[in-house]
């Protein structure tokens, strides 16, 4: 299972990053290239990391996106469960309804976010 998204650990990547750059400007400065090597080796693990967390936070993001949409359409999941089936879009009748398919409902059931002024 992927782990969740965390602001937290993404802030604390950030910050070991600038800490393991500023070891390595230091061993550079004074050649220790033992150190340096490995300060390098620990930047690259820490990118990847962040790259890893980016992503978390920008599929948290979608989710987020989907679930409002999803209140939006002021459909109750067996609605939507059952569009679905009723237009050949897969879905599970017991996990989490997936974000293609909230979309799809959302974008086939516009709701209208205002009403019309009536005339006198």
């Amino acid at each position: 299972m992927a782990a969740a998204f965390s602001p937290a650990r993404r802030v604390e990547l950030e910050r070991l990053r600038e800490r393991a750059a500023l070891d390595l400007r230091r061993a550079r400065r004074l050649q220790s290239h033992a150190e340096a090597l490995r300060l390098r080796q620990l930047l690259v693990a820490i990118n990847d990391e962040l790259a890893k967390e980016r992503r978390r936070a920008r599929l948290h993001a979608r989710d987020l996106a989907a679930e409002a949409r999803l209140r939006a359409t002021g459909a109750t999941v067996q609605q939507i469960r059952a569009w679905g089936l009723a237009n050949g879009l897969t879905t599970s009748t017991r996990a989490r309804l997936p974000r293609q398919l909230i979309e799809a409902y959302a974008a086939a059931h516009p709701t209208q976010n205002h009403q019309e002024p009536s005339s006198p």
